[in-house]
């Protein structure tokens, strides 16, 4: 399946002529919310073409940066996005993860509540369709891009921290995770910050053949 998956994707890479990740065969269409599915939790990140992959996701940081400016013509959108945030990572890509997860945080609806509606309009008093609130997909997909910045699965890799950002390694500050369920087991690791270095503290691992630091 895997195989013919990538080989529908070229082939349409190659017939629409587009240099981005198509989300699907018949519309060849341009949706990252969509094509972070094949990244998490399908695990195809390896397999993709990588020029493509990146190029679809700095096309849609591109495009958010100008949605967050107000530079860019736009009337709604669904958080869903949030699993963008996993993805980001994933790519090794830090600080873009943290850039949009800031801006969704700063979205939730209404001001003050703790949740994601499942679409959020443009301006936030004007009557519109909302779906759900709170919506719990869109819930999931911050759950899940939340825990991809502290530990992901890589094949047989178990790849920590790579969305924790600096300033949580501050000098007195530190970083706990304790009974993160992953297929290897219960994780657990902290970071801890000195004057002249961090320590790094993983707790043992069952059936793991390696563990990767970012």
């Amino acid at each position: 399946m895997r195989r013919e998956v990538l080989a529908s994707m070229a082939r349409v890479a190659v017939e629409e002529g587009i240099d981005y990740l198509p989300a699907s065969a018949d519309l060849a269409d341009f949706d990252p919310t969509s094509t972070t599915v094949a990244v998490a939790p399908l695990g195809l990140g390896p397999w993709l073409p990588q020029t493509a992959l990146e190029a679809t996701f700095w096309r849609y940081l591109a495009e958010s940066r100008q949605r967050a400016a107000g530079t860019r013509e736009w009337d709604a959108y669904t958080p869903y996005e949030l699993r963008s945030v996993g993805t980001l990572v994933r790519l090794g890509w830090r600080e873009a993860a943290w850039e949009m997860l800031r801006f969704f945080l700063a979205d939730r609806r209404p001001s003050g509540w703790r949740q994601w509606a499942e679409v959020v309009g443009r301006e936030p008093r004007a009557p519109r369709f909302l779906g759900d609130m709170p919506h719990t997909w869109c819930g999931s997909d911050f759950i899940r891009s939340a825990l991809d910045l502290l530990a992901y699965e890589d094949g047989d890799r178990l790849v920590l921290a790579a969305g924790v950002p600096a300033e949580w390694t501050d000098p007195g500050d530190r970083v706990v995770v304790s009974g993160l369920v992953t297929r290897f087991g219960p994780l657990g690791y902290r970071i801890e910050s000195e004057p002249s270095r961090i320590v790094v503290t993983i707790d043992a691992l069952r059936e793991l053949r390696q563990v990767a630091w970012r």
